[in-house]
């Protein structure tokens, strides 16, 4: 009996010792996980950058690290002092923005595992500014009206939101500019030394293509969707208010207006036409001429009335997120206000789809791309309602000739809408001559129109003074010396107001003598 409770005891006794033990252990286990922490994430180390834009529970993060507006100014702010970083300002929908993608992941890739000889990091980032609230808040601040725009710069000119831009396209173009501008040898974290900027790495992959629709399945609709037309209109109008950068460009304010005056007589969705109207009429208060800005009220201004919004994607939704969308709708939105042309329009929507383009389409490629094809014969001799139509047919299937073999030598199309001669023989079978396979530009024609809902080539839209607002020449943009005059004609203006009238005397209403 003895000999049992004496056995009880001892197993007892060595329980207690191994929780004992196990508990100090796990308490020290805890604290030196608490002092690694604390030594790790001190303000300023390169672990806590690290952790910071996204590492999961210690593992290192890949870069480039996605910022935006909530994480930039902290992460930023936690660089060390003698690191530099490379930015990359782009938008989603930007297709150079796609094509740059694999190559500036190269770029990251190279400087995620390497420091300099001095320990000196090159931290790799980059900001979709497609997003309203990145826009606003970060990406304007650099003032870049194109994307990608790649910047180069130390902790200190992000916070004060400068950069230089680093020049070239390839992966091994920007390591060695950054190799050169830094006058360091990068070497990989483990010692082993880096001879040169060569990027190694296969090919990219084309993306995931499962559950996309193969090429031959694919619904082509029998006409131009509405909802996407207004829905890229609603899109691009928040790209341009959300931009002071895009609106501060010389010639924004003619182009702007331009574009208005365009859509007031030709945008197919009634309440987008409303809107324009509405201010193509009020354009002069919204922004007085010789202002370089408009006014706040633009910011309020809603293109498709209160209840446009930006709706999901429709007949431009992509097979993935990347792909297809507000391009598409943009492409879709040109081709239906050059349908509703008046028949000797064509000069007037060129103008204004210049404008437009140019400056405030903010890929920068398809921007350069267009305003070059703009300047070719075949362009400057569009007169008529028929000369936009079918410039813009062909010039949309040059561009989807040039990015078909873009897309597939990086990977970045959608392969369930391929890009293609449009339109194929299954959605107008009669636009092709059959004995020699050539476009037939007369049935081509009628098809476009129909499809973007155009008023047949014998019945031209009614004239309204919309319409006819677009056949008047616009107003020459203002000269230095115009501009140096106005604002000297509105100094006595100031210099009057500012003078208190004698008591009893009112000022005399008429003008003073600089007016007359």
């Amino acid at each position: 009996m003895h000999l049992v409770w004496w056995s009880v005891l001892g197993i007892g006794v060595s329980i207690l010792a191994f929780l004992t033990g196990s508990c100090e252990s796990l308490e020290n286990e805890v604290s030196w996980t608490h002092n690694l922490q604390r030594t790790d994430l001190e303000p300023g180390s390169w672990q806590r950058r690290r952790l910071s834009a996204g590492g999961v529970g210690g593992e290192k993060a890949k870069y480039p690290v996605d910022l935006n507006h909530e994480n930039f100014s902290k992460i930023i702010s936690e660089l060390d002092h003698q690191d530099v970083a490379l930015l990359e300002l782009y938008a989603t929908w930007c297709p150079a923005c796609r094509h740059f993608k694999p190559a500036y992941e190269k770029v990251g890739g190279f400087f995620d595992a390497r420091v300099s000889s001095h320990g000196k990091k090159v931290f790799v980032a980059r900001i979709d500014c497609a997003n309203q609230a990145n826009m606003k808040r970060v990406c304007d601040s650099f003032n870049i009206a194109g994307f990608p725009t790649v910047l180069f710069g130390t902790r200190q000119d992000f916070e004060q939101h400068h950069g230089e831009p680093v020049p070239g396209w390839s992966a091994e173009a920007i390591i060695r500019w950054v190799t050169s501008k830094t006058k360091t040898e990068y070497v990989e974290a483990a010692g082993d030394a880096q001879s040169g900027p060569e990027v190694t790495g296969e090919p990219p992959a084309p993306h995931d293509s499962a559950g996309a629709r193969p090429p031959a399945e694919i619904a082509w609709t029998k006409s131009a969707d509405l909802a996407d037309i207004e829905a890229a209109t609603v899109q691009g109008f928040d790209y341009i208010i959300a931009s002071q950068t895009l609106l501060r460009q010389e010639g924004a304010r003619r182009a702007l207006h331009g574009w208005v005056r365009m859509l007031a007589a030709t945008h197919p969705v009634s309440t987008c036409r409303r809107g324009s109207q509405q201010l193509a009429l009020k354009f002069d208060e919204v922004w007085p001429d010789g202002s370089e800005v408009p006014a706040a009220a633009l910011g309020r201004f809603r293109v498709c009335g209160r209840g446009g919004g930006i709706q999901p994607w429709r007949s431009c939704k992509g097979s993935r997120p990347d792909t297809r969308g507000y391009t598409c709708g943009v492409w879709s939105l040109l081709h239906a206000t050059a349908a509703i042309l008046p028949e000797d329009g064509g000069r007037a929507w060129m103008e204004a789809v210049t404008g437009y383009i140019g400056n405030f389409f903010q890929c920068a490629e398809c921007s350069r791309h267009f305003l070059i094809r703009t300047k070719k014969q075949d362009s400057l001799d569009v007169a008529t309602r028929r000369d936009a139509v079918l410039w813009l047919w062909r010039v949309h299937n040059e561009v989807n000739m040039r990015l078909e073999k873009v897309e597939r030598e990086h990977g970045t199309g959608d392969p369930a809408m391929p890009k293609v001669q449009w339109p194929p023989a299954e959605v107008c079978a009669d636009c092709r001559r059959k004995a020699t396979d050539e476009w037939d530009e007369d049935r081509l024609y009628d098809f476009l129109l129909r499809f973007y809902g155009g008023p047949p080539p014998d019945k031209a839209p009614a004239i309204d003074k919309h319409l006819a607002a677009i056949l008047e020449p616009m107003p020459s943009p203002p000269t230095r010396s115009t501009m140096q005059a106005k604002r000297a004609a509105r100094r006595p203006l100031r210099n009057l107001r500012q003078q208190s009238p004698p008591r009893g005397r009112a000022l005399s209403a008429a003008p003073p003598a600089a007016w007359s």
